[in-house]
């Protein structure tokens, strides 16, 4: 259990990727944050080939970790890295976050797939979602 960090509206994570082993210490931290409002995770796709692949969390596993902070989030950006873990959080942020006003979605152009798996989530507010694609640096 993660002691509460309050004051906490703004993060920012800078990852080579999203993978397996990031996403519980990334939720044990995000537990505290009640009043999160603005959630950014930069990820390096220069580095993807050091990291294997993240694909262990999927829509039932963010719903089941009651993350308080999603109802007061207003703005969310992802750079979608290696795998599922990071669009399926994108999706589940549409899903359950009521006072979103937009997201900001980065894609690798072999990820072009994904624009359809998120853009058909079931948003639950009328935020708005830009795609972009994300170039090689």
């Amino acid at each position: 259990m993660a002691a509460p960090i309050f004051d906490t509206s703004y993060l920012r994570i800078n990852i080579a990727n999203l993978n397996n082993a990031l996403v519980p210490p990334m939720v044990s931290l995000m537990r505290g944050m009640s009043n999160l409002n603005t959630l950014d995770i930069k990820s390096d796709p220069s580095l993807f080939f050091l990291e294997p692949k993240a694909c262990g969390f999927n829509g039932k596993y963010w719903k089941s970790q009651n993350l308080d902070f999603v109802n007061q989030l207003k703005e969310v950006t992802i750079e979608l890295s290696n795998g599922n873990n990071a669009w399926q959080l994108a999706r589940f942020i549409l899903e359950h976050a009521q006072n979103l006003k937009k997201m900001t979605i980065f894609y690798l152009p072999r990820k072009l797939h994904v624009i359809d798996k998120v853009s058909n989530s079931k948003k639950v507010s009328s935020a708005t979602i830009d795609f972009h694609e994300k170039q090689w640096t």
